[in-house]
C-alpha cells in the first residue's frame, strides 16, 4: 500500500484548484456597466469634472425610468440622445450631480440620475427592474444655470447612472458634468 505523506500534500492541488475556479466564476458572473455607459471612479469626498457632448448619446429605444421619477409633463424631455455615466458611491456618502450646457442655446436638456445595489448595472429600460432604486431628475434649468441632482448617503455602497438627454430637436452640444462627493 502506498504511503500517504501528509493531507496538506494532497490538499494542496485542491486547494488552489477551487481558488481558482471560484475566482474565475467571480470575473465571469461579476455585472459590468453596459457599453454604452462612461465609467467613472468616484470616491468620498471627491470632485470629477468633465466634458461631454450629446453628439456622442445614443437614443434609448424603450427609454423608461421609474414611476416615481417623472412628471408627466417630463416625458418627451427624455426623448433624444442620452449620454451615460456610471460610478460606484460609497457607504455613507452624499452625491450631487450637476450639468451645466455649454454650448450657446443649449438650454433644452434633461438629467436623470437614479441609485441602484452595487450588483446591478441596470439601464433605464422597459421592464428593468426598479426595485430598491432611487431616482431623480431635472429637466428646467434657466438659462446657463446647472442641472442638479442630489443623493443622500446610504448604508451601503450605490451604483448610480447619470444620463444627459437633449429633446429631439438637439443633435449635439457641449456640456460639463460635475460629480461632487462628500461623507454623510
Amino acid at each position: 500500500m502506498p504511503r500517504i505523506k501528509s493531507f496538506s500534500s494532497l490538499a494542496q492541488p485542491f486547494v488552489l484548484a477551487v481558488a481558482v475556479a471560484v475566482t474565475a466564476a467571480s470575473a465571469i458572473a461579476a455585472p459590468a456597466w453596459p457599453k454604452l455607459v462612461h465609467v467613472l471612479t468616484v470616491g468620498r469626498a471627491t470632485t470629477r469634472n468633465l466634458s461631454g457632448t450629446l453628439a456622442d448619446g445614443r437614443r434609448i429605444d424603450g427609454f423608461a425610468l421609474p414611476g416615481s421619477c417623472m412628471g408627466e409633463f417630463d416625458n418627451g424631455a427624455f426623448d433624444g440622445r442620452h449620454v451615460l455615466y456610471g460610478f460606484t458611491v460609497p457607504a455613507d456618502t452624499d452625491v450631487s450631480i450637476a450639468v451645466r450646457p455649454r454650448s450657446k442655446g443649449l438650454n433644452n436638456i434633461a438629467v436623470y440620475a437614479y441609485s441602484m445595489p452595487t450588483n446591478r448595472h441596470t439601464l433605464p429600460l422597459q421592464g428593468a427592474n426598479h426595485d430598491d432604486t432611487t431616482c431623480h431628475t431635472a429637466v428646467r434649468a434657466r438659462e446657463n444655470e446647472a442641472h442638479v441632482v442630489n443623493f443622500d448617503g446610504t448604508r451601503d455602497a450605490r451604483n448610480i447612472v447619470v444620463g444627459v438627454v437633449g429633446d429631439t430637436s438637439v443633435s449635439g452640444g457641449r456640456f460639463t458634468l460635475s460629480v461632487s462627493t462628500k461623507r454623510d
